[in-house]
């Protein structure tokens, strides 16, 4: 199978955003990367690290926490073998999908700049995106807030962009551990095996050679050209040698999600047998199918007198707390409550709205004449009998309905 892969890296410091960037633009020595296929790489967003520089820092607040994540990079690929083997068109098309989903996450002008990197065995795709939330604050938490958050936003981009390309998402609640962009780079840069070097490597090659003169190579460039050879090959067996690494990891990790799995299916089914032997034993097929509708008839009550008695709460709460207007309508609709024996169902709401009004009514003129005579003014609540229309409307959606 043929899975996405999506990481994320929080970067809390300008410090780290550039040093991050150093290696994306390949602005600083890059081990496992293959200088031969450097010119493969593409990028986009800014021309260089000071360029991207640039454009973070005029997106960040002025104010902001000390400890606040000030860009996530993400990282996207898919299966090593499988993505390597397609196409460079089909390559670009999943990234460009995947560019797609980042800006409909974040918002086109919040998604910095980013790249491709062709110049190792894994082709994948790096993009830098200041977290700013709807309400323009810097939160990186509405984004990858919890193991909740990062798992649904795992199944989003397999399904809104692997389905797309023929990628599926790994299996969700496994045992596998995040691995973050960092410990992915880790591996590569891990050290390779060492690379042997043969009696003819050293030997001096003749570069020119005429009638009179052979011209060959000096000590020095031969030093050059075997550090090079080292260089390309070490480079090579590390960046293979990381993916295999990867790929073992995975599939350990699919072993033990697969063996939990396992574990709770046979929980489950002995969960089930014992359920068969206590209760549907010796039922026929219409008695286990009115058991099953009075069970959910149970559940279904015990929800209705949850819900109740959380809407009587919010009445009594009202009655408590509230402002004067409001407390009419409460004081009002806790009667009815009560008269129809806790079931709001059974209530007239519209007839405890006009005596609420016909109320707040009478007692916004009485007000008002005494306001007048003594030379005060009503209060503030009293100043409209519409005002218990404006109550009901507010309050209807969470009390009753």
């Amino acid at each position: 199978m043929a899975y996405v892969i999506l990481r994320t890296q929080k970067l809390n410091h300008l410090a780290s955003v550039r040093r991050s960037l150093k290696h994306g633009f390949r602005a600083q020595e890059t081990p496992n990367a293959i200088a031969e296929l450097e010119d493969q790489n593409t990028y986009f967003g800014a021309l260089d690290v000071q360029d991207a520089m640039t454009k973070v820092k005029a997106l960040l607040p002025a104010k902001r926490r000390k400890d606040a994540v000030l860009v996530i990079e993400y990282l996207i690929t898919a299966s090593p073998t499988e993505l390597k083997s397609r196409s460079r068109a089909a390559q670009d098309a999943y990234f460009e999908t995947a560019m797609d989903w980042l800006r409909s996450k974040h918002g086109s002008k919040y998604v910095v700049c980013g790249g491709i990197h062709r110049d190792e065995l894994s082709p994948h795709m790096y993009v830098y995106v200041v977290p700013i939330d709807t309400a323009g604050r810097l939160n990186c938490r509405s984004f990858l807030g919890g193991s909740n958050a990062l798992r649904e936003m795992q199944t989003d981009f397999a399904v809104q962009v692997g389905t797309a390309h023929g990628f599926e998402r790994g299996i969700e609640s496994s045992r596998a551990t995040h691995q973050t962009i960092r410990s992915f780079y880790a591996q590569l840069d891990k050290p390779a095996p060492p690379i042997k070097i043969s009696a003819d490597d050293v030997q001096p090659k003749v570069l020119s050679k005429t009638f009179l003169k052979t011209a060959s190579e000096t000590p020095e460039m031969i030093a050059d050209r075997l550090t090079e050879s080292v260089r390309r090959r070490n480079a090579a067996t590390a960046a293979a040698a990381a993916l295999s690494a990867s790929e073992r990891r995975r599939a350990e990790e699919m072993r033990r999600t697969a063996k939990a799995k396992n574990d709770e299916l046979q929980v489950a089914q002995a969960a089930i047998k014992n359920f068969s032997v206590a209760f549907v034993d010796g039922l026929t097929e219409d008695q286990i199918q009115d058991l099953v509708s009075r069970a959910e008839s149970a559940r279904q009550e015990t929800k209705f007198e949850t819900e109740k008695q959380r809407r009587v709460d919010r009445l009594s709460a009202l009655l408590s707390h509230a402002a004067e207007a409001v407390r009419v309508f409460a004081s009002h609709a806790v009667e009815a409550i009560k008269k129809a024996l806790g079931n709001w169902r059974e209530v007239v709401w519209l007839e405890v709205e006009n005596k609420a009004i016909g109320e707040a009514a009478s007692l916004n003129l009485r007000l008002l004449m005494l306001g007048s005579l003594s030379g005060t003014a009503a209060p503030r609540n009293y100043r409209l009998p519409s005002s218990m229309v404006i109550v009901h409307r507010n309050l209807a959606p969470t009390i009753w309905r």
